[in-house]
């Protein structure tokens, strides 16, 4: 299982390149929840994207737009991908907001639903 910390500090090392919409949405580009699943295991294939045969990238075939929801909570993914990743907020201003909101329950990575909440109520 990789920690909260550790996923944090692979955000601000450089060592990844930002895409959006996908887990690894190009050969050279991951989202924030893509570099979760690469330091769990980095083992990506191909794959036909369904409705449009493009190919993309996927993790244990079964993930392309979120990370294993054993590890992170869905509401918190969501999130970050939809309002952080994708909103063009960098590796480093997600990693601060991890550092800041997040923490880890059970094995669980959260930021809680009221910490969300206020996100929405003051960016509306």
């Amino acid at each position: 299982m990789v920690t909260l910390k550790e996923w944090i500090a692979a955000l601000r090392s450089g060592e990844y390149q930002q895409g959006q919409e996908l887990l690894h949405p190009t050969e050279d580009e991951f989202c924030c929840l893509g570099v979760y699943c690469d330091l769990i295991d980095p083992t990506w294939s191909l794959s036909v994207f369904p409705n449009t045969g493009n190919n993309v990238l996927t993790w244990h075939t079964d993930y392309r737009d979120f990370a294993p929801g054993e590890n992170i909570d869905m509401e918190t993914q969501e999130f970050l991908a939809e309002y952080w990743n994708d909103a063009g907020r960098t590796f480093l201003e997600i990693a601060e907001y991890l550092e800041e909101w997040a923490y880890e329950e059970d094995g669980m990575i959260i930021i809680p639903e009221v910490v969300i909440n206020a996100y929405h109520d003051n960016n509306e």
